[in-house]
């Protein structure tokens, strides 16, 4: 599959502005895209913000804020707050700054980073405790009468994706096993498993359809179709101009270091070093293209 019509943006074509003068860390952020709103966080700090698109900030927590996300169903932000290595407290504050539900988790791996995915019911998110090579710890959490509740451990090293037809299934990852599982939803039952080839490299699954995924690999960047049908991988996302190259040890890599799909659009970004010490330079820019699968 190669794609030959794209456009480049020296920024995210999912922002409607280039974040970089205004963010100093651009892996400590989030964006609501509609409400045109922004938050952003440092926790050696202790500040936690949240502004509008006109850079103007609306409020802020003078806390130790390690992660933080926009949940745009409810106009909540969900946090996470680092008490010591193995305690935090998760919050819910509304869009204006009100404070309505907490509790405090065990940060069974220590002293974690996290990710937290929006789950199909309205009101719950998955939160991943991950620790590197120490594994990773994932829980449902839902908010119920100003109390946040854990509705469900998931098995060590496992974590929820996302869902799909219709919601009555999901896939869930074992980053560590290279081995993804396709679940009824709710009840988590397996119902079909697939685990990656020793010389491929997971680096993220992405819907374009039920149907139809993208698979990328992280080592080579290279991107491929998959059919959760079948569990097989079929045609090579190609950009044309940028193809993959064979280098001096044999190997096909690509400079496409990251591919993802949202509402008809591929988005991906092209990331390249080139020249020797002490004159290396770095180029990146992102690409977006219309595809109809």
């Amino acid at each position: 599959m190669i794609i030959r019509n794209f456009t480049k943006t020296d920024y995210h074509p999912m922002y409607s502005k280039n974040l970089s003068d205004f963010i100093s860390d651009l892996r400590n952020f989030d964006i609501d895209q509609q409400k045109r709103l922004l938050l952003k966080w440092d926790e050696q700090t202790e500040n936690f913000s949240v502004w509008n698109f006109e850079q103007e900030m609306l409020w802020e927590l003078k806390e130790a804020i390690c992660y933080a996300k926009f949940d745009p169903r409810n106009e909540w932000i969900w946090l996470v707050r680092r008490e010591n290595e193995e305690l935090v407290t998760v919050l819910v504050y509304d869009y204006t700054g009100k404070r309505l539900a907490s509790t405090e988790m065990e940060d069974v791996i220590y002293d974690s980073a996290f990710i937290i995915t929006l789950l199909p019911e309205k009101t719950a998110v998955a939160i991943d405790f991950c620790g590197g090579q120490d594994g990773s710890q994932e829980y449902f959490l839902s908010v119920k009468a100003s109390k946040i509740e854990i509705l469900y451990e998931m098995k060590r090293d496992v974590c929820f994706l996302f869902a799909f037809d219709n919601n009555t299934k999901a896939l869930l990852l074992n980053f560590y096993e290279d081995t993804i599982f396709i679940v009824s939803y709710p009840n988590l039952k397996t119902l079909k498993t697939f685990t990656f080839p020793e010389d491929f490299s997971y680096g993220g699954i992405c819907k374009i359809t039920d149907k139809c995924w993208i698979v990328s690999n992280e080592y080579s960047a290279r991107h491929f179709l998959f059919n959760p049908e079948t569990m097989e991988f079929g045609e090579e996302i190609i950009i044309e101009g940028y193809e993959p190259k064979e280098n001096e040890d044999g190997e096909i890599l690509s400079d496409i270091a990251s591919m993802e799909y949202h509402d008809g659009k591929l988005i991906f970004c092209h990331f390249q070093i080139t020249g020797k010490y002490p004159n290396i330079k770095e180029e990146k820019w992102w690409g977006q293209a219309t595809i109809n699968l």
